[in-house]
């Protein structure tokens, strides 16, 4: 399963997206992506990995990290956690703001590097939320009184950080130029999901995209954060990750239809990334379920 640019999509009679998770898959990468909407992550318990481009940030028990519009970003749990999650439509922002988001601020909260003053009050609001996402809801009219409750929150969230975490965007062309970028960036990656098991190479994509070899390299690192090959790499090991944790198909098949070619590369990239041989991670996985 490969992701780039994911749609979110909003339920429950919310015009945003809430919700929670506990990791159990523990230290499964997921491929890069992004998406116009923002994400508000608050990391209740243990420790969650995030990548904003290329950086990687390790959030911890209070760590609050918002991801603005349209920024490459994955994650990966090493613990067990418990995570919130706020997804803001980007057209939900960009009325609340009076069109002010993504064309003359952007929201600036990463407590990972920087403890910045008033947080806490944004801690407590979301440990609150924490709280009504687990509330039982017996009718319509408990549902409606949780979903209002859920927006006083969330309304108290974005004031603060409207108020105090946004810094200011000066360059308009900057942002179409990205805008443009990323849309080009979609089909690239939409087109490398669809045949990264067919011996796609950075010479071949960039050859069916009209750029030359070295402007694609630049630019693909530029905006995913990793080399295409890395990238490609990635999305094979997700898929490989899927077949090999979920059914009983031989690990040298999985290798070849997951765009490996061969065991020993399909073997490469695993220990790379999970740091011991696939048959050793998936006797570790099956004794701690």
């Amino acid at each position: 399963m490969a992701y780039n640019h994911e749609i979110i999509h909003i339920e429950d009679g919310l015009p945003i997206k809430i919700f929670d998770f506990h990791a159990l898959d523990l230290d499964r990468y997921i491929p890069k992506h992004w998406h116009r909407s923002v994400e508000l992550l608050f990391c209740q318990i243990g420790s969650l990995n995030v990548w904003l481009g290329s950086k990687l940030y390790v959030m911890k028990k209070g760590d609050i990290v918002v991801i603005n519009s349209n920024v490459v970003h994955a994650t990966q749990s090493l613990e067990n956690n418990h995570i919130l999650v706020i997804q803001f439509p980007f057209e939900f922002l960009r009325h609340v703001t009076m069109d002010r988001y993504y064309t003359k601020i952007q929201f600036d909260i990463n407590t990972v590097v920087q403890t910045q003053s008033d947080y806490h009050s944004i801690q407590e609001e979301l440990d609150k939320l924490f709280d009504l996402l687990h509330n039982r809801v017996m009718s319509e009219t408990d549902l409606i009184t949780v979903n209002l409750r859920k927006m006083e929150i969330v309304y108290s969230v974005l004031t603060t950080l409207f108020q105090s975490h946004c810094e200011q965007l000066t360059n308009d062309n900057l942002l179409k130029d990205q805008s443009k970028n990323l849309k080009k960036l979609s089909e690239i990656i939409t087109y490398i999901g669809k045949n990264y098991t067919e011996n796609i190479t950075l010479v071949s994509v960039s050859l069916k995209f009209n750029y030359s070899t070295n402007y694609f390299s630049r630019f693909f690192r530029k905006y995913m954060g990793m080399s295409f090959t890395q990238y490609l790499r990635s999305i094979g090991l997700d898929d490989s990750y899927d077949k090999f944790m979920n059914n009983s198909e031989d690990i040298s098949t999985i290798s070849l239809t997951s765009g490996f070619g061969n065991y020993r590369n399909l073997y490469n990239a695993f220990y790379e990334t999970y740091h011991v041989a696939p048959s050793q991670y998936k006797k570790i996985r099956q004794q701690k379920l």
